[in-house]
């Protein structure tokens, strides 16, 4: 009898835990889309339309152009060869300058072409997106100059805040999110510049090296951008082009 009780009072432990996890675990990918879902495809679905690109995606890129201080979303079904533009979003907070984030704690957002590591629905910025830097070609150069802490933990996410991440407020992560989730964030490609390449820079302030697109003078840069800012500027115009 005894036994029997015991083992009853374990059942009834182990569910009232069960019970209590399940009531304070942490919203998962698909709760914040039942939960976003609805509220922003009603605002993001008539730009695909516009575009003529069918949702969800085979593809996502997003342009995130600091100079201009905005994020452009753009995307490709199987009907199309080339990216659609389909909606930009500006970055409601910046900091540190035009260049390449080089170290920890330099406030730098990185500058070259990444991918999505994950999706983060319990963000301390509401809802956050991870950026693979440092990705191979960040710790080949941070191994050429010596640099051994090149920092980590990029994000895309709500608020107006940032020390070297991408804010975009919190309706515009909950779009972004959403589509990113729907798409597969390992269908995303993140291009991170420091201006529009696209454009002519020709005033006579601007740089005139010719190994790099025409760009506002700079801080001092490492050398190695004369590397990868041809290749963003070759992206930017190959595949994000209208």
């Amino acid at each position: 009898m005894n036994k029997i009780w015991l083992r009853l009072s374990l059942i009834l432990l182990v569910s009232s835990l069960t019970a209590t996890l399940s009531a304070t675990s942490l919203p998962t990918i698909e709760d914040r889309i039942v939960q976003f879902e609805a509220k922003t495809k009603a605002k993001f679905l008539p730009f695909f339309k516009k575009a003529k690109v069918s949702y969800p995606p085979q593809k996502l890129g997003f342009l995130v152009l600091k100079k201009e201080r905005l994020m452009e979303v753009w995307a490709k079904d199987e009907k199309n060869q080339k990216q659609k533009f389909i909606k930009s979003y500006p970055m409601t907070a910046f900091c540190g300058k035009l260049g390449p984030k080089l170290k920890e704690g330099d406030r730098q957002i990185p500058e070259g072409i990444y991918k999505i590591n994950l999706l983060n629905p319990n963000s301390s910025y509401h809802l956050s997106m991870e950026v693979n830097y440092p990705n191979a070609f960040d710790q080949e150069m941070g191994k050429k100059d010596g640099r051994t802490n090149l920092g980590s933990l990029i994000y895309i996410h709500g608020r107006a805040v940032t020390i070297g991440c991408v804010p975009l407020g919190d309706d515009g992560i909950e779009e972004i999110f959403i589509m990113a989730a729907q798409t597969g964030h390992h269908n995303i490609e993140v291009v991170m510049a420091p201006l529009d390449f696209r454009k002519e820079y020709n005033n006579e302030e601007f740089s005139n090296n010719k190994h790099l697109p025409k760009l506002p003078k700079l801080p001092k840069l490492p050398k190695w951008v004369s590397t990868l800012y041809p290749q963003i500027k070759q992206i930017m115009i190959e595949k994000y082009q209208q």
